[in-house]
């Protein structure tokens, strides 16, 4: 039976998948049978596919019986640093490169074209949103999704009471 599709690409980043954090729900570290569960269900998953690459953009902070779990399944590492590449080359994955390498024998680089978290061409305003964005979650911590939805609805209020002072029935000059 042919597969849709033959191949994955999926991002590993500091504590996610492969989370060191907190448990949103519980609050509590999650702990070394969590990880090794997750490693397990993303290597099934990746199992699923002809080819897998994984993007690696930060110290995911697990331990190499963890990250062991996977490769079986990954055919490709790329890593966003020369120290990451190292460390994810000590821990045994396939086939590692990094960002700054040359795209497989063509001749290009993707430094500069692409960052591991965002493609270069994304307008400088974008940027800003988005810093003001993490930096707004880290400030509120659990609370943001909440002053994010109150403020949503509180625009979209101003906008539609902006919209019926404009289209309101203005009585005629006197005269």
């Amino acid at each position: 039976m042919a597969r849709p599709f033959a191949e994955v690409v999926v991002c590993l980043e500091p504590c996610w998948p492969l989370g060191r954090g907190r448990r949103p729900a519980s609050g509590r570290p999650v702990g070394q049978a969590e990880l090794e569960r997750a490693a397990r269900s993303l290597a099934a998953a990746l199992s699923g596919f002809e080819r897998a690459t994984l993007v690696v953009t930060g110290d995911l902070g697990v331990g190499r019986d963890v990250l062991a779990v996977l490769w079986p399944a990954v055919h490709k590492v790329t890593a966003s640093s020369e120290e990451i590449a190292a460390v994810l080359r000590a821990a045994g994955a396939p086939s590692v490169s990094f960002a700054g390498e040359p795209l497989a024998g063509s001749g290009l680089s993707w430094a500069g074209a692409v960052s591991p978290l965002e493609p270069a061409e994304l307008l400088l305003v974008a940027r800003g949103r988005r810093l003001i964005g993490s930096t707004a979650r880290k400030v509120l911590g659990p609370r943001a999704p909440a002053v994010r939805a109150y403020l949503q609805r509180a625009w979209i209020r101003a906008k539609t009471d902006l919209a019926r002072a404009r289209n309101a029935v203005k009585p005629p000059p006197p005269g």
